[in-house]
């Protein structure tokens, strides 16, 4: 997922139809698109505790790719939104797609600047059995404690550090206990908020620049078991 968020110059209101005109832009891919509203809720790190708040919902429109292609975009006032479902393509491609819909999106919005750029991957690990152990898929690292590797279940471990260049990486390792085969999701989302040029080239300097983050992390943190186990499964 890569999620860019925007701002419209100060003389400059958001006009609803941005979502037909982008819809035109695209319609060739996204032949088909449905409203919705987006509830969020905000996370933040505080007095050593993690507290939430509701954000105000904002109109969304969700624009679906052909069949060919599993991708989804999503597109607010405030940010659009780019998913890959399964299965995962390749960065060349995943790369090749932002950009795409980025450009787009940029000749209809014209915005100012980005004000926040994210990468992330969720990976859902299928173990050989439910009490396999989890250094099987996981292995300890600078990012990963040998304690969650030890948890016999009901593990969750959620890491957040900076790292240089203004970049934040958070990273999420957890078992589904409530599904009978008990898998494991291994989430890492590194994002900035420096302030971005919404340009073509300046994004996919800053994009490519998350996904070596973001692998950099997955490289550490994952056995060879796991790694070749997806270059196993075809894309």
């Amino acid at each position: 997922m890569c999620d860019i968020r925007f701002k419209l110059p100060e003389e400059k209101k958001w006009d609803p139809e941005i979502f037909a005109k982008f819809y035109e832009a695209i319609r060739a891919d996204f032949p088909t698109f449905e409203p919705a509203v987006m509830a969020g809720i905000q996370t933040q790190l505080g007095g050593g505790v993690f507290e939430q708040s509701l954000l105000p919902p904002l109109q969304m429109m969700r624009y679906k790719h052909t069949n060919e292609k599993k991708i989804i975009a999503q597109l607010t006032s405030e940010f659009i939104s780019i998913n890959i479902l399964p299965k995962y393509p390749g960065w060349e491609v995943m790369e090749s797609e932002i950009l795409k819909i980025w450009s787009k999106a940029y000749s209809v919005i014209s915005p100012e600047k980005i004000t926040r750029l994210e990468v992330r991957f969720i990976n859902r690990i299928e173990r050989d059995s439910p009490n396999e152990k989890i250094s099987e898929w996981i292995q300890a690292s600078e990012y990963v404690p040998k304690a969650v590797l030890n948890t016999p279940s009901q593990f969750a471990l959620f890491v957040e550090f900076s790292r240089d260049s203004g970049i934040r990486v958070r990273m999420i390792i957890s078992e589904l206990s409530h599904e009978k085969t008990r898998p494991v999701m291994l989430d890492i989302d590194c994002f900035t908020m420096q302030i971005l040029k919404p340009n073509g080239e300046n994004l996919k300097s800053h994009i490519n620049l998350l996904h070596d983050k973001i692998w950099d992390v997955f490289e550490a943190s994952t056995s060879e078991k796991l790694k070749k186990r997806l270059l196993e499964i075809p894309q």
